[in-house]
Formats: structure tokens, C-alpha cells, sequence
């Protein structure tokens, strides 16, 4: 009985074995990985594309991301006129299958903290620290630009591909806040009212323009009448004869002399004795 208990023990230990062997042989690595193998610290030439592998029982498989990355960083900082700014910036980078072994001896797989991290860092101060405060909101995607520039340049030659730097958000102390929108304020009212004041001025323009081309007309219009009155007259007068002033004058005149006479000589048109 004592004999085919331990023969039933040592084949179970041996059926343990075998799967824990087994389950050490495989790995799977997922799309966007590359594994990375080291047997006893030591790394292999060999690296794992995506999918289902055997490997030795010995071999250790460290999973390495190849895909492009995002990460987030709030951290403080102070301009060139020594405005303290929360800054909130996400940095998304990658690294490529051929750099990733160089990576992982070299840095290891927390590259990121390592490498990443406090070069970002420096870059966001001495990118901060030559723009004023004002220029921080208005040139925002100027400073970000900056900061991809020069965060890119460190990490090439850790052959990390920096793909995008945005700056999310930039905060300043409630005081700065407070008088930068005072400013703003002012700076609208000042635009409101030389807006306003312009229009008036508009206005009165137009309406001056407007009196004045009424005042031209209307002394237009007198000089047309004028000059058609002094045509018609100057018809009239060079429609009158001799004749018709002496008709007139017949027809005016009620047959009597005058009772004074001068000594000159009344002479009457001969027309009227006809």
C-alpha cells in the first residue's frame, strides 16, 4: 500500500514538473511588444516579435512597448519676469524595435522616468524662463513648439522618437490672474469707447457731408433759377419794339397834357398819332 502511495506521489511530482516546465517554456507577446530575453542576466540576441513562443525553461522574457506612449506631467515653473505657472504638459513618444534591446541595456524599461522625465523637465524651465507671463498665453503654441524642439534634440541619442509635446494647461497665481483680466477689461473698454467714439465721428461726417450737398443743391437750384429768370427776361426784353412800347404807352395814356409844361418841346412818338 506504502509503495503505491509513493509511486502515485512521484508521478504527480513528476506531472507537476513537466507543466511547470512547460508553462515556463511558453510566453506570449502582445501587438505593439517586443520581448527581450536574458537567461541568468544576460541578454539574448534574440527578441520575440508578437505572438505565441517557446523558449528554454532558464530564459526570462522582459515585454517592452513599441507603440507610441502618452504621459502627463504638472509641474511648476517661473517666467521671465518671475511669475510662478503650474504647468500640465503630455509628451507622446515611441521607440523602435531595433533600439529597444540598446534601451533595455542601457537605461532599462523604466526609460521613461530615467531619461524622459527630467529632460522634459528642463526643458519646460529654460523654455518658461525666456517668455513673460503675457507671452506664456499669447505665444502658447510657440512655447510648446520650444520645448518639442529641444526635449527631441536630447532624446535622439537615446533613440527615442519624440512624436508630440502639448501644453495642456498653464495656471498663475490668483493675484497675476486677477490683474491680467483688469487688464483685459480695461484694454476692451478702451477698444469699446474709441469704437463708439469713431462711429460718432462717422456720424457727423456724414451728417456734415450730407448739409453740405444740401447747401450746394439748394445754391445750385437758385443758380439755375436765377439764370433761367435772366433768360426769360433778357427773351422779354428782346421781344419788345418800338412799336409795342408805343402801343403800351397809347393804352396807358388817358388823352390829357400835362397841365405844367417845360419850355422843352413835348414830343410824342409819331407811332402814337398814327
Amino acid at each position: 500500500m506504502k509503495k503505491k502511495l509513493t509511486t502515485t506521489l512521484i508521478i504527480l511530482a513528476a506531472i507537476v514538473f513537466v507543466i511547470i516546465v512547460i508553462s515556463s517554456s511558453i510566453t506570449t507577446i502582445k501587438t505593439g511588444e517586443i520581448g527581450l530575453l536574458t537567461t541568468f542576466g544576460q541578454l539574448s540576441e534574440r527578441t520575440l516579435p508578437a505572438g505565441f513562443h517557446w523558449k528554454s525553461p532558464f530564459e526570462k522574457v522582459t515585454k517592452m512597448s513599441v507603440k507610441n506612449q502618452k504621459r502627463s506631467l504638472t509641474t511648476q515653473s517661473f517666467s521671465a519676469d518671475t511669475q510662478q505657472v503650474d504647468v500640465q504638459i503630455s509628451v507622446n513618444y515611441c521607440i523602435d524595435k531595433d533600439s529597444a534591446k540598446k534601451m533595455f541595456s542601457t537605461v532599462g524599461i523604466e526609460y521613461y522616468d530615467v531619461v524622459i522625465l527630467p529632460k522634459l523637465t528642463e526643458s519646460i524651465k529654460v523654455v518658461f524662463s525666456e517668455y513673460t507671463a503675457e507671452r506664456l498665453i499669447t505665444d502658447r503654441e510657440k512655447v510648446s513648439s520650444e520645448i518639442f524642439n529641444r526635449i527631441s534634440g536630447e532624446m535622439e541619442k537615446y533613440s527615442i522618437t519624440i512624436i508630440s509635446v502639448n501644453l495642456e494647461d498653464i495656471d498663475f497665481t490668483d493675484a497675476f490672474t486677477t490683474a491680467i483680466e483688469k487688464k483685459q477689461v480695461a484694454k476692451e473698454d478702451k477698444l469699446r469707447a474709441e469704437t463708439e467714439q469713431a462711429t460718432l465721428t462717422l456720424q457727423k461726417e456724414a451728417e456734415a457731408k450730407r448739409l453740405i450737398i444740401e447747401a450746394e443743391a439748394q445754391a445750385q437750384a437758385k443758380i439755375i433759377a436765377a439764370e433761367a429768370e435772366a433768360e426769360a427776361n433778357k427773351k422779354v426784353a428782346d421781344s419788345i419794339t418800338d412799336k409795342i412800347l408805343a402801343k403800351m404807352f397809347y393804352e396807358k395814356w388817358n388823352g390829357e397834357l400835362p397841365r405844367v409844361m417845360s419850355d422843352a418841346e413835348i414830343i410824342l412818338p409819331s407811332e402814337f398819332l398814327k
